[in-house]
């Protein structure tokens, strides 16, 4: 038995733990702002990358948790946005977060979630939240940002999550959808509409 003040690998469970239900918390209040329209995003110029790093350093104690891989994949780390960066922080991460409810019944080890940048000639077109492990049936991607679907997967945070990237997206004068139907599932923040056929 581990014991919390004689472990270190119990000691670094538990901060694990306190990590994640933090991070959890905060993003839940940043998505529900940013969804009734009480966020004051602050534009400024940031490499995607830096970004991306911090959602994933923010996920990293669940992650580890769970068992999950999250990976994050750019060819080009320093494509700047003039997005707000806390409140794509606050979607990128809504979407991993819905994308988990997706996952919620599949063992760790069978699935985890991708993040993928898309940009074309300097300029990002899209950034896509995917997992390949469930398949999505056209009934949930209809209603996937219906903020009166109560029965979903991942229950209120998953819900929240997409309504917060679809909030995000939409003030930055890009959109979200979802795809599925098939093995897996996307969302897809559209920065530029090129980017929805990327």
């Amino acid at each position: 038995q581990l014991s919390p003040g004689r472990s270190a690998l119990a000691r670094r469970a538990n901060l694990d733990v306190v990590s994640a239900e933090a991070w959890r918390a905060l993003w839940l209040i940043r998505a529900a702002a940013l969804v009734e329209g009480r966020d004051s995003g602050h534009v400024r110029s940031r490499p995607v990358g830096a970004l991306l790093a911090e959602v994933r350093e923010r996920f990293e104690p669940e992650f580890r948790l769970s068992g999950r891989p999250l990976t994050v994949i750019a060819t080009d780390w320093n494509t700047s946005t003039d997005a707000d960066a806390s409140g794509l922080v606050t979607a990128v991460a809504g979407a991993v977060i819905a994308t988990l409810g997706v996952l919620q019944d599949v063992e760790a080890a069978e699935a985890g979630v991708r993040i993928t940048v898309r940009t074309a000639s300097g300029a990002l077109q899209a950034i896509d939240v995917s997992q390949d492990e469930v398949t999505v049936s056209d009934g949930v991607v209809r209603r996937i940002f219906d903020a009166d679907w109560t029965d979903r997967p991942g229950g209120f945070p998953a819900g929240l999550g997409a309504r917060a990237v679809r909030a995000f997206m939409r003030r930055s004068g890009g959109d979200a959808v979802m795809s599925g139907g098939r093995r897996g599932s996307t969302f897809r923040l559209v920065f530029d509409p090129l980017g929805s056929r990327a």
